[in-house]
């Protein structure tokens, strides 16, 4: 995340200060209680690659 984001600030198109906050709020784990248990949404980011989903959908 953040090497996409440092490509934005290098690019113009997000300051330093927007990636370091956005990056300040980024939280990573492995406990679902613990990163869902109070929150009202979830979004779920998975790499995807196709050459998979392709061999899964033969």
């Amino acid at each position: 995340m953040e090497d996409f984001l440092a490509r934005w600030v290098k690019r113009g198109k997000l300051s330093q200060e927007a990636m370091e906050n956005a990056l300040a709020h980024i939280v990573a784990g492995t406990d679902l209680e613990e990163a869902v248990g109070e929150v009202d949404l979830v979004i779920e980011a998975v790499y995807e690659d196709i050459q998979v989903k392709r061999k899964g959908h033969r």
